[in-house]
């Protein structure tokens, strides 16, 4: 796998950054008042952007374990740090020439993920004269970085496998989400994950490049249910 030196730029000065976050968290947690961990499991539909087929047709497991803490000086605000399995990629099905319908085109990619999630807690939803209404339990509204290495990544064409590798093995994503607590140690978790726009996960066929697409990037949703000690 070949780099150009604006990408070892980028890839260097995006460990630099998630590094300073891990340590921050690992501050902040040596100051925080409330600290918790525990693991979590659920399913995971994706699809991969510039591979010509679209839709969130690959389903796969995903799970993990994670610390979570409230900062000391706003209990509202708060951080994760979790380890998670994560298999992404895209499926596409269909009818061949013999218009048998099987599997025409798939990406498989396993990924070991390390995301530093910063959370906020809502207590109440509020609207002036119209209604008022407090949370009985928890909900988090989550964001933040992740750097995933690829473990093994496979692209496959009639479920032959290709001999593709062009996959990078570092992927920077973002991510979006929320968590609801529907018991005491009990949470339901929503995540919505993309790929860093300038760090894509295989370049486009000779290297093009179109401002903020530059190659394929993963595109995917999850939905876990966890527990917390």
């Amino acid at each position: 796998m070949v780099y150009d030196d604006l990408e070892v730029y980028n890839l260097i000065k995006m460990k630099k950054i998630y590094i300073f976050a891990i340590l921050s968290l690992i501050i902040s947690n040596l100051k925080s008042q409330s600290f918790y961990g525990g693991l979590k499991f659920g399913g995971l539909i994706s699809q991969v952007d510039g591979d010509s087929h679209g839709g969130y047709h690959k389903i796969s497991p995903t799970g993990g374990i994670y610390v979570r803490n409230t900062f000391l000086s706003n209990q509202k605000w708060g951080a994760s740090l979790e380890l998670n399995y994560r298999n992404k990629g895209s499926n596409h099905s269909g009818k061949d020439e013999t218009e048998t319908r099987r599997e025409l085109f798939a990406i498989d990619l396993h990924y070991i993920e390390l995301p530093i999630m910063f959370n906020y807690k809502i207590d109440k939803f509020k609207l002036p004269s119209l209604f008022d209404y407090t949370l009985k339990n928890n909900l988090l509204v989550e964001f933040g970085p992740s750097v995933s290495y690829l473990i093994k990544g496979e692209s496959y064409i009639y479920r032959q496998a290709q001999n593709d590798k062009e996959f990078r093995k570092i992927e920077v994503a973002l991510n979006v989400g929320v968590t609801y607590y529907f018991a005491k140690r009990w949470f339901a978790n929503y995540r919505f994950s993309y790929t860093f726009p300038f760090t894509p996960i295989k370049p486009h066929p000779g290297g093009q490049t179109r401002f903020l697409n530059r190659g394929q990037y993963n595109n995917c949703m999850s939905f876990s249910v966890g527990f917390e000690i």
